[in-house]
């Protein structure tokens, strides 16, 4: 039962503040962006114990990025770039009560600070200014580690947009 809660919690969570989807208006945000930091959300010790990882998750993101010529920043230059910009990748994989499959949740976000344009003085932290569409999904808990794949797809969706704004 708690599983289920939990992700109904986080999908209602997700449904009520939509993010914006990566188009032609969202891409522009990534126009100029010299490198992004990349935060994984926990994904809790079950899944850990079925072999999903936070730190393969990490290494295959951080991989696909740098194949693709974005930089990886360091929690210090990400601080001190403009807009200190954070790559998010929010996993929920919960164990379904029967404990035979996981239901899981994904997305990817960029989140960057912003200016506000009614009052340029004010900024607004964490802004998410792209983001792939949501993806929900069932695996059986044998095959959980295959959800890495899905995540590197949502990966491959913001090195799309990134190389449509700022070529080689």
């Amino acid at each position: 039962m708690m599983c289920e809660n939990r992700l109904a919690e986080v999908l209602l969570a997700a449904a009520s503040a939509p993010l914006p989807q990566h188009d032609e208006n969202t891409r522009r945000n990534l126009k100029g962006l010299k490198g992004v930091r990349v935060g994984i959300s926990d994904l809790g010790t079950q899944a850990e114990r079925d072999g999903l990882h936070m730190t393969d998750i990490q290494m295959d993101v951080e991989l696909k990025l740098r194949l693709a010529g974005i930089k990886m920043l360091t929690e210090a230059e990400r601080l001190e770039t403009p807009g200190a910009p954070r790559l998010n990748i929010g996993v929920v994989a919960e164990l379904s009560t029967d404990g035979r499959y996981y239901i899981h949740f994904v997305v990817v976000k960029l989140d960057q600070n912003v200016r506000l344009e009614r009052d340029l003085n004010e900024r607004a932290f964490g802004a998410t200014t792209w983001s792939s569409a949501f993806l929900v999904g069932i695996w059986r808990r044998e095959d959980l580690r295959r959800l890495r794949d899905d995540i590197k797809d949502k990966v491959d969706q913001f090195i799309n947009a990134y190389l449509s704004v700022n070529p080689k």
